[in-house]
Formats: structure tokens, C-alpha cells, sequence
């Protein structure tokens, strides 16, 4: 159990990474060059609100697809299915090329029509969270996985939501934590945090290859011991 939960916290930490999470909080503070405490609050309560709602939708999808396969996981063609989706997941993670690291000024760039969305107040920062959310659903491996752990406990189902809900809030306390140090020095941390955006953009990526590679290992293996090639 125990590391079941330093598993989760791993993986809440690379969700924190993500752009919806980070990058985007990040864009919005160097555009507005000052920490607009409201309008920050409303997106980032968003993001947690989101996810937590795409985390209770997937916890009772999670529940019927495993009662819908519970009855077909030990046959031999979905051994072989899984191995397949396995080898994808790896190859992509392993081979695909190593993503281009822009520069501040494209970074900032690509984001801007999506951050001046900020400047009309709280309805658009909920709506541009909303649409970080949506984008991102396809890319959520870390998030998934931590639904898998969650639901596999043996704890209560309001107990799983406890820990769904403190995943979400530890997924945000990054971009916490880069408001508060923006808005006691405001111009001091200016210069570090435009600094840091596109090691941030470049690292959001190789963490979702990293993880594609991970979870596509981890399936070969399940499926080759299944299937009778490891002992």
C-alpha cells in the first residue's frame, strides 16, 4: 500500500508538468506581468475541478469495462492484443524523435491567443482551463495509470476519492508554488521564470514518451508471462 502511494505521488508529479497544469499558468503570469491572484485562483481550481471529474467519469467507466472483460483478460488473443498495444506504446516512447526545444519568445508565441483569452476575466480563465482539460484527455498516460492504481486499492470508494481529490491538488501545487514566489517578488522572478518556459515545454514532452515507453514495457511483460515466454 504504501507504495501504491509513492507511486501516486510520482505520478501526480509528472501530471504537474503537463501544459494545462504548468505551462500554461506560467504563459499567463509572464503575459500579464503581475500576479492576478483571481483570475490565477479561477484556472487553477478549474484544472483541479476537471480532472477530478474526468477521474470519478473513469473510476465508474473503469468499474463497468472491468466487469464487461473480466470474463475475456485470460484469453490468449487478448494476451496477444495487449502485447501488440504494448510493443506500440514502447516503440513510440523509445523511437519517436526527441521534441524541437523553441525558444521563449515562440513558446510564449504559440500560447498567446490562448492566454489574451485571460485578459476577459474569470468566465475565460474557467473556459481556458476547461479547454486545456479537453486537449490534454489523449495525453494523460501518468493520469490513467494513477486511476488503475486508485481503483485497485482496498479502501472504500470515498476513500478512493480523497486520494483521487489530494492527486489533483499535489498535480497543481508546482504552479502554486510559482504563483506565490511570483506574487512576493514579482519582478525578481520575472527574468527566471521566462527563463525556464522552454525547458519546461521540452520536458512536458519527453515525460509523455517516457511514460508511453514505461507502460508499454510493463505490458509486453504482463503478456509474455501470460502467454508461457517468461517463467
Amino acid at each position: 500500500m504504501e507504495m501504491d502511494y509513492l507511486v501516486l505521488v510520482g505520478l501526480a508529479l509528472l501530471d504537474s508538468l503537463s501544459a494545462g497544469t504548468l505551462l500554461i499558468p506560467v504563459v499567463l503570469l509572464i503575459v500579464w506581468r503581475r500576479m492576478r491572484g483571481a483570475e490565477y485562483v479561477t484556472y487553477l481550481g478549474t484544472i483541479v475541478l476537471s480532472y477530478f471529474a474526468v477521474g470519478i467519469a473513469l473510476f465508474f467507466g473503469l468499474r463497468q469495462a472491468l466487469d464487461a472483460v473480466s470474463g475475456i483478460a485470460s484469453n490468449t488473443w487478448f494476451s496477444w492484443v495487449m502485447m501488440v498495444l504494448g510493443i506500440l506504446l514502447a516503440a513510440y516512447g523509445i523511437l519517436a524523435p526527441n521534441p524541437k526545444k523553441r525558444t521563449v519568445e515562440e513558446v510564449i508565441e504559440s500560447r498567446s491567443e490562448d492566454t489574451k483569452k485571460g485578459s476577459a476575466g474569470l468566465p475565460a480563465m474557467v473556459g481556458l482551463a476547461l479547454a486545456a482539460a479537453v486537449v490534454e484527455v489523449g495525453t494523460m498516460l501518468p493520469y490513467l495509470a494513477a486511476i488503475g492504481i486508485i481503483e485497485s486499492m482496498a479502501v472504500p470508494f470515498a476513500v478512493q476519492l480523497l486520494i483521487l481529490a489530494l492527486y489533483c491538488v499535489v498535480m497543481i501545487l508546482p504552479a502554486v508554488i510559482v504563483g506565490v514566489l511570483f506574487a512576493a517578488f514579482g519582478d525578481k522572478v520575472y527574468s527566471r521564470v521566462v527563463s525556464v518556459i522552454p525547458r519546461l515545454e521540452y520536458e512536458t514532452k519527453v515525460t509523455v514518451l517516457w511514460v508511453a515507453a514505461i507502460i508499454g514495457i510493463v505490458l509486453v511483460a504482463r503478456s509474455a508471462n501470460q502467454l508461457g515466454f517468461i517463467g
